[in-house]
């Protein structure tokens, strides 16, 4: 989700959402509103749609014309992806910073 919230930011995001469905683990704090807000300002709903998921938990199916994003409930990993970066750089073993995710 943390990736995903500054998509509008990549190189040439509606292309990359025009061709491929998004999968994007959420996180406890973000709502749906959240994620459809991190949309490109073209692809985004009007405020005046997204408001009232304000407070929905960012979980289940966003689809939209041009981009569908999947929202990934209950994957909560306490370890950063700089974490894992990290470690792959000092060649570190993956188990000592994810735990059983390695």
């Amino acid at each position: 989700m943390d990736a995903f919230a500054d998509i509008a930011k990549w190189r040439e995001p509606e292309a990359l959402l025009r061709e491929c469905e998004f999968i994007v683990a959420s996180r406890p704090g973000y709502s749906l509103a959240d994620v459809a807000n991190a949309l490109p300002e073209n692809l985004r709903p009007a405020r005046a749609v997204s408001q009232p998921f304000a407070k929905q938990p960012a979980k289940g199916d966003l689809v939209l014309r041009g981009a569908t994003v999947h929202l990934l409930d209950g994957v909560h990993q306490a370890v950063s992806a700089t974490a894992i970066r990290e470690a792959v750089d000092a060649k570190k073993a993956l188990a000592q910073v994810c735990g059983r995710w390695s």
